[in-house]
């Protein structure tokens, strides 16, 4: 008996598995959604062109505000005439004439009596007028606007026929030159900058170059700048030039003020702050910084483009806050050991020589081999002299000692050290640099030195 329960419970299992699948496939509708969502969209063959033109044969368009007038001729270069500008957008330009052969009819008028008066078109202001390349010429009349979806009332001059236009092809249309510039101001890059220049008012107070032939040190300092003004090839400090170079990115106009402007005070231009760069491929971009103006962007112009532009500027305070003491790297004698031939320092009528033999011959002090550890030892407190402060005092006095580096490529830098009061001694460099540093540090250079 049980076996037989089990055998009818078995075939009512199937049966009703049997009768789910009939019921699936009765009721089972594809999903014809995601099979149609790759097929291809026809287009709308309804579509009228108020112009039955090719972009690529227009030859040029004259557009007419009702303000102002202005042709863009097409061609290698898109040029605009009819209107003063100096940065005009190429790419702006161009579309013009994509706008004008895009031109869709919205609706005929099919009760057009012929009277364009009621239409806004008889002797209206805003029209768009286009010269093909093969000769034929097309004026597009801009009427009234309909209050109807925010359409346009427009007409072919010459085609005795009235139809709409919508409101986005003719703001597409119709537009102040204005309207078609450039809001980049100049494309700046910290990765590609070779040298810079900041000036105060006309007043140049500090230029910084790459230093081309810095030898690295170790993996973490891959590069060296060296300040050039007001000193000559000073080295510049990495952690001051960081926060300067993470600043200097592309810059793009919040809005274009002035034109060809009048009065350069009214922005504080007429003595700004100045930013010049000099890229890797010879290129120098000027960047000059006026007053703050509004939502904290500050009144620009760039290069001799005669156009004040409003636009953040993340170096702005930092140009013109500089004080170049700060740019100094404080390390004043740091040069890398493998560029040194030789070090010659003269202390209480006494030379002594560092010499660093190349070929692995070695090192030596006053002509006696000592070991690496005692002569890298030594070069680290010469190097290790460090800026206390800095004056403009004369380096002048008693002298305490002199460092002359001979370098490798036959070159040579001079440091004097005088003393100035009892706790510092101040040096005279070659490059025009003085400034204050510990007596303390000379004397543990001299005393290992002996």
């Amino acid at each position: 008996m049980k076996r037989n329960i089990k055998i009818i419970i078995a075939s009512s299992l199937v049966l009703i598995l049997l009768l789910g699948g009939y019921f699936f496939i009765q009721k089972w509708d594809p999903d014809i959604k995601k099979e149609q969502d790759n097929v291809p969209v026809v287009p709308d063959t309804n579509i009228e062109y108020a112009m039955d033109i090719n972009s690529g044969d227009i030859a040029s368009v004259k557009i007419s505000t009702g303000e102002t007038s202005y042709t863009v001729k097409n061609g290698e270069t898109v040029t605009i005439e009819g209107y003063s500008s100096h940065i005009m957008d190429s790419y702006k330009l161009s579309s013009v004439f994509y706008n004008v052969s895009s031109v869709t009819i919205s609706r005929r008028m099919k009760d057009y009596t012929g009277n364009l008066s009621d239409y806004g078109l008889e002797n209206t202001k805003k029209s768009v007028a286009v010269l093909m390349n093969d000769g034929t010429e097309y004026n597009l009349l801009i009427g009234n606007n309909t209050n109807f979806d925010g359409e346009y009332y427009a007409m072919l001059e010459g085609v005795d026929s009235v139809f709409t236009l919508s409101s986005y092809d003719v703001e597409n249309l119709i537009k102040d030159p204005s309207e078609m510039r450039s809001t980049d101001i100049c494309t700046l890059s910290a990765d590609s900058t070779m040298s810079f220049t900041i000036k105060k008012k006309g007043q140049k107070e500090l230029s910084v170059k790459y230093d081309e032939n810095f030898v690295p040190t170790n993996e973490y300092v891959l590069a060296s700048y060296l300040i050039t003004y007001p000193y000559d090839n000073v080295i510049a400090s990495l952690d001051k030039l960081k926060p300067l170079f993470e600043s200097i990115t592309p810059l793009i106009a919040d809005s274009i003020v002035e034109e060809n402007p009048k009065n350069l005070s009214l922005y504080g231009l007429d003595k700004p702050y100045e930013l010049e760069i000099t890229d890797n491929k010879g290129t120098k971009t000027t960047v000059k910084m006026g007053n703050y103006g509004e939502n904290g962007n500050v009144y620009l112009m760039c290069n001799d483009t005669p156009v004040v532009y409003l636009a953040q500027c993340p170096f702005y305070e930092i140009v013109k806050d500089v004080k170049v003491e700060e740019y100094v790297e404080k390390f004043i004698q740091l040069f890398n050991i493998k560029t040194v031939g030789k070090i010659v320092i003269t202390a209480d009528g006494e030379e002594h020589t560092l010499l660093n033999v190349k070929d692995g011959g070695g090192y030596k002090v006053d002509g006696e081999t000592v070991t690496e550890a005692d002569f890298k030892e030594l070069y680290q407190l010469i190097i290790g002299v460090t800026a206390a402060d800095f004056t403009n005092d004369a380096a002048t006095g008693t002298e305490k000692c002199t460092f002359t580096f001979h370098f490798n490529d036959g070159t040579k830098k001079d440091f004097a050290y005088y003393i100035y009061n009892d706790r510092y001694s101040i040096v005279k460099a070659d490059n025009g640099m003085t400034c204050l540093v510990l007596t303390k540090s000379l004397d543990n250079i001299l005393t290992k030195l002996k």
